[in-house]
């Protein structure tokens, strides 16, 4: 956490579930790529796997035909993994021995911590980031996978009002926005007491929702748990890997200021934060 910012209630990122049409394409793709444990037994609606021993992921099959990619690096929602820096370059390989699209890895600071990310997709819509900070939150790489892939670091979704997110997470789970003349003024961030992130950007909903578009406020019986990157730098090979086919795609220092109004301690309920699958 930043040694000025109250640590909230949430710790880490337990798990996420997107959108598919073809889950056994999706599970063997997350095999492979990311190291994820192989299902046990057939796959039917919803569709399971174990990342680390501490998180997971999911793919439930889509009743809509999926929306088009928007890009590599641009469609939401997006989530990302931990990596260590000195493993970019062996990741990338592996994404070129599958023949997964990606983008070169860039550094960027735009959504709260200075990373080194390369985007890249399956043929699919769904998108993911290996995040590789400078300094890597101490567990970040508890039970990592057999290709070297440690816990969810963070989760970027679309939103239609940005304070109204800010006033949830501050009232249900004590999170306060990360202030950054970096982070765009479009961009909330809201870092975790461990060091992943929740992360939304604003999006104009006036006009009608595509399909597997998501409200920025969660249900407060439904919101998962989550954590923050903490601190200073973060270099990541993020890359947005489109795979099984996706779902929903969900300020300057002194626009946050302006715009995000973090509840008083007082008022802030105190969450589980484990979160609720």
């Amino acid at each position: 956490m930043l040694d000025d910012q109250r640590p909230g209630t949430v710790y880490w990122i337990d798990h996420y579930v997107v959108g598919s049409d073809d889950l056994p394409r999706w599970a063997d793709f997350m095999t492979k790529v990311i190291g994820a444990q192989a299902p046990e037994g057939p796959a039917r609606n919803i569709l399971f796997q174990d990342i680390t021993h501490s998180c997971h992921h999911g793919a439930q099959l889509s009743p809509d035909p999926l929306p088009p990619s928007e890009g590599l690096g641009k469609g939401l929602p997006r989530h990302g993994l931990y990596i260590r820096q000195a493993d970019i370059e062996q990741h990338l390989r592996r994404l070129d021995e599958y023949n997964v699209p990606h983008l070169d890895p860039i550094r960027t600071s735009a959504e709260g911590d200075e990373v080194s990310r390369s985007p890249g997709r399956t043929r699919t819509t769904n998108q993911f980031e290996f995040w590789a900070p400078d300094r890597l939150p101490e567990g970040a790489m508890a039970g990592e996978t057999s290709v070297g892939v440690g816990r969810i670091s963070h989760g970027v979704f679309e939103c239609a009002d940005l304070q109204r997110a800010a006033d949830h997470f501050a009232k249900y789970a004590a999170l306060e926005p990360m202030v950054s003349a970096d982070i765009p003024s479009d961009t909330l961030v809201l870092p975790l007491v461990k060091g992943p992130r929740i992360v939304y950007k604003q999006v104009d909903h006036s006009a009608a929702a595509p399909v597997g578009s998501a409200s920025c406020t969660p249900r407060t019986s439904r919101w998962s748990s989550v954590t923050r990157t903490s601190g200073p730098t973060t270099t990541a090979c993020g890359r947005a890997c489109r795979t099984g086919r996706g779902m929903p795609r969900s300020a300057s220092s002194s626009a946050l200021a302006r715009s995000f109004r973090p509840a008083p301690p007082a008022t802030a309920a105190r969450a589980g934060s484990s979160g609720s699958p």
